[in-house]
């Protein structure tokens, strides 16, 4: 199966792309993943499930939600969130005519994407003109700070939430805890005027800015008897099960991928986009301008292509002259 553009991933920049290519008449190949989603899909459907709650559970009505403080549950309705991001975004590629496949992929040889799909359970073979890797970053570890516990391997919720996060996942997840009456408290180094920090704020998260944010963000706060630590702020390229190696692209030591002003790695035709890029040789205030780019450097790499190519007529003369 051949196409002009094949973007991997689920980061808000692997959509923007592939849509952006596809309305401009490129035959674009969308792979999502099915079990390594990126941290920006999670805070996505971390929003829409708390503001989904906040609704039907007004403050006079969240002591119900105190009976259901089992992990398990929680979990079912973060999946349930997830998927129901996953199908919109679905239906936003495919309106303008893009490919979507779901599944786990890495590269192999012969600039090749091997994807296994779980619903028909079968292995494709993808190769494209270009390929865009908009994995993104992997999700806040969700552990505990001294590494020994993980957030949801708890039965029950913790009575005592305090998190440390520098993303928009992490203010979505204590919104959530605080929701179903965790007594919680986040760390950050966002923005307060961020929406997703001042919507966890409305819902009673206590938060604080950390000017020490990268060394000791708990000491902000008094440490609460029975109170669980949890450390969101790691957050690493995810590249580690693409097998880069295969195209000529080598991740640095975070998991992420140096790039020109063009947005291509080390491998021409090979570009990245969104929070996987660790470097790149221009600043983009936007992922818009990043997919901008991308779709012009691809113009310009097309081009190229079509004028090193032999015309058939003259192919032909070729053959023709090679037999006389």
């Amino acid at each position: 199966m051949g196409c002009d553009l094949l973007v991997v991933g689920n980061d808000e920049a692997a959509f923007e792309v592939a849509i952006e290519a596809a309305q401009a008449g490129h035959s674009v190949v969308s792979v999502l993943p099915v079990v390594r989603h990126s941290a920006w899909i999670a805070a996505e459907s971390l929003r829409s499930l708390t503001l989904q709650l906040a609704a039907d559970f007004p403050v006079w009505r969240r002591p119900q939600l105190q009976r259901y403080r089992e992990t398990r549950f929680v979990l079912s309705l973060l999946k349930r969130a997830l998927s129901r991001e996953i199908q919109f975004q679905q239906d936003r590629l495919q309106a303008v005519g893009v490919n979507v496949l779901h599944g786990e992929f890495c590269f192999s040889e012969g600039r090749t994407l091997v994807v296994f799909c779980p619903g028909s359970r079968q292995w494709r073979q993808l190769q494209a003109d270009a390929f865009v890797i908009a994995t993104g970053t992997r999700c806040g570890a969700a552990l505990s700070y001294d590494g020994t516990e993980h957030l949801f391997s708890r039965l029950l919720m913790p009575e005592h939430l305090q998190l440390a996060s520098g993303c928009r996942f992490g203010a979505g997840l204590a919104a959530l805890y605080q929701i179903f009456g965790v007594s919680t408290e986040l760390v950050t180094s966002c923005d307060s005027s961020e929406s997703m920090l001042e919507f966890a704020a409305e819902m009673g998260v206590r938060t604080l800015s950390c000017s020490d944010f990268d060394t000791s963000p708990f000491d902000r706060f008094h440490r609460r008897q029975a109170a669980m630590q949890i450390d969101c702020r790691r957050h690493l390229g995810f590249t580690d099960h693409l097998q880069l190696e295969q195209l000529g692209v080598l991740p640095d030591d975070r998991g992420r991928l140096w790039c020109n002003e063009f947005h291509e790695t080390w491998c021409s035709d090979v570009y990245a986009a969104g929070s996987v890029v660790g470097f790149s040789g221009r600043i983009y205030s936007s992922i818009s301008e990043q997919s901008g780019t991308i779709l012009r450097q691809l113009e310009v790499n097309s081009g190229l292509r079509r004028s090193h190519a032999i015309p058939d007529s003259k192919m032909q003369s070729r053959v023709r002259n090679a037999k006389g």
